[in-house]
């Protein structure tokens, strides 16, 4: 029986970029609920793992938002049940509001290719514990987090924001975006309110960068599927 992954989405243009062809080519199955359509989530014991992607709301609305206060619910009885999760960007802040840690707004918006440089807590984990030297993850974020108390960082933090986190053996979550593709970055920046460089500078350096960034970011997607395969 294939690994069922609930992808949950946040985006009003939602994608699984290159994560999603990866994890079906390795035997998974996803189960994609949109959360701006309504969709139901699942309980938490009805998938083998969860993966919650990025979005432009935030986590610092979780009490008021009522969307946002199940998906937080949900991520917690997972967790509580040893059910494999992956937060990325949104996703990761939503698990920090879920389980007791703090989401704030950075003092002004991250888009950048930050080094992702593993702390000594990284060692050994199955995830996050294997990045190369000199690897660096593309950001977008506006929201940064603090986790609770016992949470192991596994990444040096960016901007003032833990940036890898296991916040449970088996939910990690990451400020950065491992299934990004460049048409898809481009329409983020498109849609900014500030821009770092032109946009046709910007798409000749993702032409540059982004072949080495999606094989990492395709690692870490397999990782986590093994992770979440592994008992």
């Amino acid at each position: 029986m294939p690994a069922v992954i609930a992808v949950i989405h946040h985006l009003e243009r939602p994608f699984t970029g290159h994560a999603g062809p990866a994890l079906r080519a390795a035997g998974a199955e996803l189960d994609e609920r949109f959360v701006r359509r309504g969709d139901p989530l699942p309980r938490a014991g009805e998938v083998d793992a969860i993966v919650s992607l990025g979005g432009e709301q935030s986590a610092r609305d979780v009490d008021s938002d009522p969307a946002l206060r199940a998906e937080a619910e949900l991520l917690r009885a997972a967790v509580a049940a040893g059910v494999p999760v992956l937060g990325v960007c949104l996703g990761a802040q939503m698990l920090a509001a879920a389980l007791g840690g703090h989401v704030r707004r950075l003092e002004r918006r991250t888009i950048a290719w930050a080094p992702l440089r593993a702390s000594a807590a990284a060692a050994g984990d199955p995830v996050l514990g294997e990045l190369p030297a000199g690897a660096a993850g593309l950001h977008f974020n506006e929201d940064g987090f603090e986790p609770a108390p016992g949470a192991a960082e596994l990444l040096a933090r960016h901007v003032g924001s833990a940036e890898g986190v296991r916040f449970a053996p088996r939910a990690w979550g990451v400020q950065f975006h491992p299934e990004a593709r460049k048409e898809q970055v481009l329409a983020w920046w498109s849609d900014g309110r500030e821009l770092p460089q032109p946009l046709p500078v910007l798409s000749d350096l993702l032409d540059e960068r982004l072949p080495s960034w999606q094989a990492l970011g395709r690692e870490v997607c397999l990782a986590y599927l093994a992770a979440a395969r592994s008992s």
